[in-house]
């Protein structure tokens, strides 16, 4: 009884001595981040990112025939895209434009989570969507040369949301 008694003291002990230490908090997990376009559907606004939420239109896209195309303007008298400008180099920004099926603007090719654009495959230097190491809300997209190990490039697609592969948990 005496060696029940003392096995039971010590388990009190510990459970006294554990209670009160404070344990570190946990990490917060990442919040998944999307490719978004505001409310506004006029031609040359920009894309960003924002905090992905399941219920916003303006982060559903679909892909058709290599065009990037916000969801919510399907069927209507102005279908808006993906869309690059002509100039090709590092760091500029990609916005939304009417859709257009004759412009190289609004092609892109998916391959291995990158956003390529089409009409720099095959180049010395091809062009992916790319974002900035910042994963805040409201950062814009912009245009990058393609890199294989660049998490800046790289994006997942769910439910017609483009979702920043680092962002996820």
């Amino acid at each position: 009884m005496l060696l029940v008694h003392r096995l039971l003291s010590g388990a009190v002990l510990v459970a006294t001595v554990s209670a009160g230490l404070a344990l570190p908090a946990a990490a917060s997990a990442p919040r998944p981040m999307c490719l978004d376009v505001t409310n506004n559907r006029g031609n040359g606004i920009d894309l960003y990112q924002w905090e992905c939420q399941s219920n916003n239109n303006n982060q559903v896209f679909v892909i058709d025939a290599g065009q990037i195309k916000i969801k919510d303007t399907l069927g209507s008298a102005r279908p808006m895209c993906v869309d690059v400008t002509n100039d090709r180099g590092n760091g500029v920004r990609i916005y939304q434009w009417e859709c257009q099926s004759n412009n190289n603007n609004q092609v892109f090719v998916i391959d291995a989570g990158q956003i390529k654009i089409k009409d720099t495959l095959g180049s010395a230097r091809p062009m992916c969507v790319d974002v900035t190491n910042n994963r805040g809300n409201g950062v814009k997209i912009y245009q990058w040369e393609c890199q294989g190990g660049n998490n800046n490039q790289k994006f997942v697609i769910d439910a017609g949301q483009i979702k920043i592969k680092d962002t996820l948990v």
